[in-house]
């Protein structure tokens, strides 16, 4: 039994009542999912431009997507310089909304100039008067062009700077002009305008602080993220912070920097934990010694150490011996230093000695320094020495014309 049978054997309603009641029902069920056309018409134009410039969905479920429509339909056209674009009315007749659309005139620059801009920033921003004159004027170039600006602001220590564009003016045009534009009936408005700026303060970075139990010098973390007490704030420099921190194998970002200014200074804290990137290992073995008369045990083993920031300066210690066969052992050492005297420079040495058996040395030895930028680039001077000497000589084998092989001939590890 439906709701409408049961309504009319309780005789809360005649029949007829019911009938009514169940026909407007069912057509408010059957109007509610029928899908409805949008159709655009231009008050000045014709479907021709519609149809070329605007791409746009024609059937809809409900009322409520064919108004976010048009407002995407709007957007497209403005987006195109036809910045007085807009929805003049709506009728909607059965399943037909008709939407006429006022297009207004194609804006475009006669001419974009600097107002009270600096010469180097605009500059740095790609700024270029020819790029605008005499093109269509799209705001989406515009907020482009504005956010370029406030990035060269606000990495030059302007980090509260303002750009706006000011002195709009139409442009008179001449009779031909006019001719051709009442002609016309997409017209197109010339725009002249300038850039100012508006600076506002100018702010310096000062302190840098560091919270967590990263053990680390002041003088390491400014010259390797390029932040330095006194130069004017850079807001790259702050988004940098944390990839640079994720290059470093000793230290860890807990949290983003936070970043306060006050009085014309820019304060920096740094949420740094250290990071596990030492290490130390080694393996021992026994071999026995067989060039002796008495058999003994040789032992024999590897051992190899990096030691990472231990004093919290930033340096690095290698260690590596090896010792896998009697009388044949391997040995480097390297170690690196940066950012010495709070300068951008480091020293970078190195030491391999390699012995083979009792017939000869091989010492490599390499002094360098180096130049260091932001981020742990660097240029590197170096001078090399390298040694061989003979410990003993096979007569013998020289007479039949074998020589001594050097481990200099081949390839090993390297610190």
């Amino acid at each position: 039994m439906s709701f409408f049978q049961k309504i009319a054997k309780q005789n809360l309603l005649k029949p007829a009542a019911v009938l009514a009641l169940a026909l407007l029902f069912i057509w408010g069920k059957t109007n509610a999912q029928a899908p409805i056309q949008l159709r655009l018409l231009p008050l000045d134009g014709d479907n021709v431009f519609i149809k070329k410039n605007i791409k746009h969905g024609t059937v809809f479920a409900d009322s409520t997507l064919i108004f976010n429509e048009l407002k995407t339909v709007i957007a497209q056209l403005q987006a195109q310089s036809y910045l007085e674009a807009s929805v003049d009315s709506t009728h909607r007749q059965d399943s037909i909304l008709t939407a006429w659309l006022h297009v207004g005139p194609s804006y475009e620059w006669a001419s974009l100039r600097n107002g009270n801009v600096p010469d180097d920033l605009l500059n740095r921003s790609g700024f270029r008067t020819k790029l605008f004159n005499g093109k269509p004027l799209r705001f989406t170039e515009i907020q482009k062009l504005q956010e370029r600006l406030l990035q060269e602001a606000e990495n030059t220590g302007f980090p509260f700077a303002k750009i706006q564009i000011d002195s709009l003016s139409w442009p008179p045009i001449n009779l031909k002009s006019e001719i051709v534009y009442l002609q016309s009936e997409i017209k197109t408005t010339q725009v002249e305008a300038k850039l100012f700026l508006t600076p506002g303060p100018l702010v310096l970075f000062d302190s840098l602080v560091v919270v967590g139990d990263a053990k680390i010098s002041m003088n390491y973390l400014r010259q390797y993220l390029g932040i330095h007490e006194g130069e004017p704030y850079s807001r790259q420099q702050v988004l940098r912070i944390r990839q640079r921190v994720r290059e470093l194998p000793f230290l860890q970002e807990k949290k983003n920097a936070l970043v306060s200014f006050r009085g014309g200074t820019a304060n920096l804290r740094l949420f740094l934990e250290k990071k596990k990137a030492s290490r130390f290992d080694f393996l021992i073995g026994v071999l026995p010694d067989n060039g002796r008369v008495e058999q003994k045990l040789l032992i024999t083993g590897t051992f190899n150490a990096e030691f990472q920031n231990q004093f919290g300066l930033g340096e690095r210690i290698y260690a590596s011996f090896e010792r896998l066969r009697p009388q044949t052992q391997r040995l480097e050492v390297a170690f690196s230093y940066p950012y010495m005297l709070q300068l951008p420079f480091g020293v970078d040495l190195k030491f391999n000695q390699y012995r083979r058996d009792s017939t000869y040395t091989d010492v490599i030895g390499e002094f360098g320094v180096q130049y260091l930028f932001e981020g742990g680039n660097y240029l590197k001077a170096f001078w090399n020495t390298t040694a061989s000497n003979l410990i003993s000589v096979d007569t013998v084998a020289i007479r039949q014309g074998r020589f001594p092989v050097s481990s200099m001939c081949a390839t090993g590890p390297s610190a």
